[in-house]
């Protein structure tokens, strides 16, 4: 894989101008000039994409209504959503999946990936956002880019759809984007992830002020540690490949069955971020229906928790949490954490 990008040639100039791009974010135009890009991207960023897909579905994949025979890839880039959700599914998309993408470049290296991943599958692909989106739609890396009116658009369309499921950046201003996209479905969907609760989210507007925002971490793929690709990606970019912030929302219609793991979530928490480890204790962000804050967990009350967020082994987990006034005085984390 090494050999097939010259890092410090044209693709390593044409990656690097790509990022920048995507650093400044704002309604941007079509950056995808050739087939020859959509693929380097799909090697590099889109690979590191694909990890946080896998840590979402690791997620909510029993918590979820049956997998759709036919599903939309919306704003698709080189579709790592789409791959990643019939790599988990075998029925998925069966009935076929559309994927919808104002790059036609893009749309053709993503239709030939898909069909690398499932042969058999109907596709359709499509430089038009439908008035109606039906089943499950996967969105990726695109809120950032959208301008109002395209926001409001796809909002428009997504309010028929089953199930949405929308992974974007680590940072505060994407965050803080998804946030608003969670409050603006909440009357037509019951948010399954990363949130415990259905209420208005306490990191909503003048609510977040002087706060953290809602993000978590992926864990990236092994291959990131051992192959020399991923050195050389490390090294052009001055990227931590250990570190894989994210945000994401999982969104249910209110009117379908949940997943069959599925159970109510008003009494759990979710701890976001990563924890402050301390000599002893750790300091917590925890977010539920009683609003956002932090607490502070001490070693000698659970020292198995303790151990795993403190080595990195417990992701953002649901907990349930007994504080008093800052501190836990009791954490269970759920059985059922990926």
């Amino acid at each position: 894989m090494d050999a097939t990008i010259d890092w410090k040639g044209p693709d390593g100039r044409r990656l690097t101008e790509l990022r920048q791009r995507f650093l400044e974010g704002g309604a941007l135009d079509d950056y995808w000039k050739d087939e020859h890009l959509v693929d380097l991207y799909d090697r590099t960023f889109g690979a590191r994409i694909s990890w946080k897909w896998i840590e979402v579905l690791d997620r909510v994949a029993d918590r979820l209504p049956a997998p759709p025979p036919a599903f939309t890839d919306l704003g698709c880039g080189s579709a790592v959503a789409s791959r990643e959700l019939l790599g988990r599914f075998p029925t998925a998309g069966t009935n076929g999946l559309t994927l919808i993408d104002r790059s036609q470049a893009s749309l053709r290296v993503a239709e030939r990936l898909v069909r690398r991943a499932r042969p058999e599958a109907p596709i359709q692909a499509s430089t038009k956002l439908p008035s109606e989106l039906t089943g499950w739609v996967l969105i990726s890396h695109v809120l950032t880019e959208l301008d109002e009116s395209t926001e409001a658009r796809w909002l428009a369309a997504l309010r028929t759809a089953d199930v949405v499921l929308w992974v974007e950046p680590g940072h505060r201003a994407a965050s803080e984007r998804l946030v608003q996209v969670r409050e603006a479905l909440l009357d037509a969907f019951r948010p399954i992830s990363p949130c415990t609760h259905d209420s208005a989210c306490p990191l909503s507007g003048a609510a977040a002020a002087g706060r953290d925002w809602c993000h978590q971490f992926a864990t990236p793929s092994q291959d990131a540690f051992t192959e020399n690709h991923w050195r050389r990606f490390a090294n052009t970019f001055s990227i931590d490949l250990r570190s894989l912030p994210m945000s994401h929302l999982v969104l249910v219609r209110r009117d379908l069955p949940e997943g069959s793991a599925h159970e109510a979530d008003q009494d759990k928490s979710r701890i976001l971020g990563r924890p402050r480890i301390q000599k002893g204790r750790a300091f917590l962000d925890l977010c539920d229906p009683t609003g956002y804050r932090t607490v502070d967990l001490l070693q000698r009350t659970n020292k198995q928790l303790f151990k795993a967020l403190d080595r990195g082994k417990l992701l953002n987990p649901r907990v349930r949490a007994t504080v008093e006034g800052e501190r836990l005085t009791a954490v269970e984390v759920d059985s059922d954490q990926p």
